[in-house]
């Protein structure tokens, strides 16, 4: 009984934000050519990565602009940071192309802002400084294994036809884009435990809900560990 009326109370509080709060929409498109050394998922994995980076970059402006952070010195990778943590990019569409003698994959995300509550999210956010700073870690690790996808990108044009230079390529594509699914898997679990402690702090969720938060993002602490460790025996492949 006491878990029904904790549900109902958040969904009355939700319903109250959006009812007088002003929703603010972005939406991002990239698109990602692959070549014969890289897969459709592991191109989609790619693309997408990149399109929810670039659209919670351009929603930081929004968190930027808050009182908080105006008032405050927050550092540029903070900011990103905080629009991981805070704010949720989705998948809203996908559709493939041809340019020239390449396929390509076009991906839309979107990100919604409510700037009724925002000025709040940042402030919780801000003194949660172990979340932060483990928000600023995946976001410097999605970054360096994007600039890594580019890497292998631009060395498929150098590969002479070679079958193992191929299959040696075709392996570290698939464990850099296993890592990207993995640290946003991360991220995902992050931001949820975040979530459920504050619910918790406020008596709206249990302790045995916040453990199985917790549980959920330990595995995907180790599912992160296994798959940067793979990462890097992968670019070990001569």
């Amino acid at each position: 009984m006491k878990r029904l009326f904790c549900m109902l109370l958040i969904a009355m509080l939700f319903h109250s934000v959006n009812a007088f709060g002003e929703i603010q929409t972005i939406t991002h498109t990239v698109k990602q050519v692959f070549g014969g050394s890289q897969s459709p998922d592991d191109a989609r994995n790619a693309a997408v990565a990149k399109a929810k980076r670039e659209a919670l970059e351009l929603a930081g402006t929004y968190i930027e602009s808050t009182t908080i952070v105006r008032n405050s010195s927050v550092a540029k990778d903070e900011i990103i940071a905080l629009s991981a943590g805070i704010l949720k990019a989705e998948v809203i569409s996908q559709k493939n192309f041809l340019t020239g003698d390449a396929f390509g994959m076009e991906i839309t995300v979107r990100v919604d802002v409510d700037t009724s509550v925002l000025n709040d999210q940042v402030k919780t956010m801000l003194e949660d400084r172990k979340s932060l700073e483990e928000f600023t870690s995946t976001r410097n690790r999605e970054k360096d294994l994007l600039k890594r996808i580019d890497d292998l990108e631009k060395e498929i044009l150098t590969v002479k036809g070679s079958a193992d230079e191929s299959r040696a390529l075709e392996k570290k594509f698939k464990k850099t884009s296993q890592n990207l699914v993995a640290l946003a898997n991360l991220e995902n679990a992050l931001r949820n435990y975040t979530r459920t402690n504050d619910l918790y702090q406020m008596g709206l969720v249990s302790r045995s809900q916040l453990e199985e938060s917790n549980a959920q993002y330990q595995i995907a602490v180790e599912s992160v560990k296994n798959a940067e460790a793979a990462v890097k025996a992968g670019l070990a492949v001569p």
